[in-house]
């Protein structure tokens, strides 16, 4: 990962990658320059016809600037020793990973919630892997995600006529591992957060749930932005910080989180949706994506779409930040402008590819 300074024009030579390696409203350069696709009769060609009109209108350059001044706070050392560990852990609980998956996810921790204590570090770095091993474990269906909810919701109940269903949920390898994930959190939060903390995680697994009612040609009726805010772990994600840095703390500032959470939730499905969407064609999975789902059911283009979320994410950026106190904003501004580095930087985006021909 970079060490020095990111912005502008800096994090494409940083990256060391060659194009190709595989690891409504407005405001700027308009995003509809030449023709853009009809979102409605789009196939793959045309979704990359929409990949080199996002270069075109300089959304790599737009969006890389969020990070002007972002000094990387990952250490690769720090990074493969927690990778190799959780690694090792997931085995013992029959969870399989291989290391540079894991690896990806401990860099993300590093980049926005850095801290010196290891033991805390590795608490954060194990709560943000899971999701992802969970969500990845959903894309052929709902029952990872129900198997989940049931193991947490369901203690406790007597003489149901699903008990073997409950019981074999609860003994699921990803199961018992959240169980363990929060209970290695909890020596550094109240009970007070945990039982929110918790709460923000497994309401998450209820809109990767409705997630497989979306039909491939996004024609349904289902409600995607509702979908959206409850399957993107944005408060979850968000709300780490609270643990790791005291001006933060939850049950200190709850009138903080109480003004940015909605913020926060839209802000991380914006970033992950627009720096996404190239992985996502590669991977035949971008008609599931949002900004393809509200093209098809708002008559919009690809390209208006697209700014819509970029806008928003922008103003969730700008916000965030106001809303934080002097002894916050340090620590926000680098959660948010890491957040989009990890992005810019990650094989798992394959931003490298659009920078250089942007």
């Amino acid at each position: 990962m970079p060490t020095g300074p990111t912005g502008l024009g800096t994090s494409a030579a940083r990256l060391g990658f060659s194009p190709g390696t595989s690891p409504s409203r407005r405001a700027g350069p308009s995003p509809g320059a030449g023709p853009s696709p009809d979102a409605a009769t789009s196939q793959p060609d045309d979704f990359l016809r929409f990949r080199q009109e996002v270069v075109r209108a300089g959304y790599p350059r737009r969006i890389a600037a969020l990070t002007d001044g972002y000094r990387p706070s990952s250490d690769p050392a720090r990074v493969r020793a927690e990778a190799c560990s959780l690694r090792a852990e997931l085995a013992t609980f029959g969870i399989q990973r291989d290391l540079a998956y894991i690896e990806c996810m401990c860099t993300y921790r590093q980049l926005m919630i850095p801290v010196d204590e290891a033991d805390l570090g590795m608490a954060l770095s194990r709560s943000i892997l899971l999701p992802t091993i969970v969500d990845d474990s959903c894309d052929q269906g709902p029952e990872a995600a129900f198997r989940a909810v049931r193991a947490a919701m369901l203690k406790g109940v007597g003489r149901s006529r699903q008990a073997r269903v409950i019981l074999g949920s609860a003994l699921h390898p990803q199961s018992v591992y959240t169980e363990h994930m929060f209970n290695e959190f909890s020596p550094f939060c109240s009970a007070n957060f945990l039982g929110l903390y918790k709460t923000f995680y497994y309401q998450s697994l209820f809109g990767v749930i409705l997630e497989s009612a979306f039909t491939p040609d996004a024609r349904d009726d289902v409600d995607t932005e509702y979908v959206r805010v409850r399957s993107g772990f944005g408060e979850y994600y968000a709300t780490a910080m609270s643990v790791a840095y005291r001006c933060l703390s939850f049950d200190d500032n709850m009138p903080h989180w109480g003004a940015t959470l909605g913020h926060w939730g839209n802000y991380v499905n914006d970033v992950n949706d627009l720096m996404s969407f190239y992985k996502e064609i590669l991977g035949g999975e971008f008609t599931t994506s949002r900004i393809y789902r509200n093209a098809i059911q708002h008559g919009m283009s690809l390209t208006d779409s697209y700014e819509e979320v970029f806008q928003r994410a922008v103003a969730g950026f700008d916000r965030i930040r106001e809303l934080g106190t002097s002894a916050q904003r340090p620590h926000l501004l680098h959660y948010l402008q890491g957040f989009v580095h990890w992005h810019l930087t990650s094989r798992r985006y394959r931003w490298a590819e659009l920078i250089a021909s942007s």
